[in-house]
C-alpha cells in the first residue's frame, strides 16, 4: 500500500527573529512585476509581504545582509511545501517575504508624466546612490540587472532600492565593480531623464566606481 503524501501545507520559516508580527498576512494589493505581487502587510503599516511562486531565497539571504539606508530592509521569509504536488511544477512551493514597506514612487513615473524632480532632489538622489554603490562594492555584492520599476523615490525624497533576486556575490573586484558601474549609469540616465538638470550639467553627474 502507498500512502498519499499529506495535503496540508508544510510551513518553513527564515528569520533572525521570531515573532508573530511578522507573520504575513496582507490586505490590498502595492504592486506587482514580474517575480511576485507586494501586498500591505495587515499587521502593520510600516511593512509589506511579496507573494511569489518562484523562489525568493536568494533574494532573502542578500537582503539579510545588505544594511543601508537606500536598500530595502528584508525581515523575514515563509515558504509553504505542498508535499502533494509535483515537485517539478510551480506551486509546489510558494513563498511570502515580509519586508519594509515603500511609500513613494518608481523612478520611472517621473519620467513617464509632467510631473518632475527638482535639481536638488535629483542631485540629492544622484549622491545617495553613488554612496549605495560604493556600499555594495565593500560588501562584494552586485547587481546583475537593474530594473526601474525597483527604482523608488520615497516621499521624503529618498532614494530606495528593491528586490534582490537577480543580485549576486562576487569574488573578482575587477568584475564586479564593472557590473555596478553599468547599473549604475543606468540609474543615472534615469534620475537625468526624471528631472529638470540641464544637459550642460549633465557630465558632471556621473556616478564613478573605483
Amino acid at each position: 500500500i502507498i500512502s498519499e503524501p499529506p495535503r496540508n501545507p508544510i510551513t518553513y520559516v527564515k528569520s533572525e527573529v521570531r515573532t508573530k508580527d511578522l507573520i504575513p498576512t496582507q490586505k490590498r494589493l502595492l504592486g506587482k512585476g514580474k517575480s511576485g505581487q507586494v501586498h500591505q502587510h495587515l499587521k502593520s503599516t510600516k511593512l509589506a509581504v511579496k507573494k511569489s511562486l518562484n523562489n525568493l531565497e536568494k533574494e532573502y539571504e542578500i537582503g539579510m545582509k545588505l544594511n543601508h539606508p537606500q536598500l530595502v530592509k528584508v525581515h523575514a521569509l515563509y515558504i509553504k511545501q505542498y508535499p502533494h504536488l509535483d515537485s517539478n511544477k510551480i506551486g509546489h512551493m510558494k513563498y511570502k517575504l515580509v519586508m519594509d514597506k515603500i511609500n513613494g514612487r518608481t523612478i520611472s513615473h517621473y519620467y513617464s508624466c509632467s510631473e518632475k524632480l527638482s535639481d536638488e532632489v535629483a542631485r540629492k538622489i544622484l549622491k545617495q546612490a553613488q554612496q549605495c554603490v560604493d556600499y555594495l562594492f565593500n560588501q562584494r555584492i552586485a547587481w546583475s540587472d537593474v530594473n526601474n520599476g525597483n527604482i523608488f523615490i520615497q516621499e521624503k525624497e529618498d532614494l530606495m532600492i528593491a528586490d534582490f533576486g537577480n543580485w549576486r556575490h562576487f569574488t573578482d573586484p575587477q568584475a564586479g565593480a564593472l557590473q555596478l558601474l553599468m547599473g549604475s549609469m543606468e540609474i543615472v540616465g534615469w534620475i537625468i531623464k526624471s528631472s529638470n538638470i540641464r544637459a550642460h550639467n549633465q557630465k558632471q553627474l556621473k556616478l564613478e566606481q573605483s
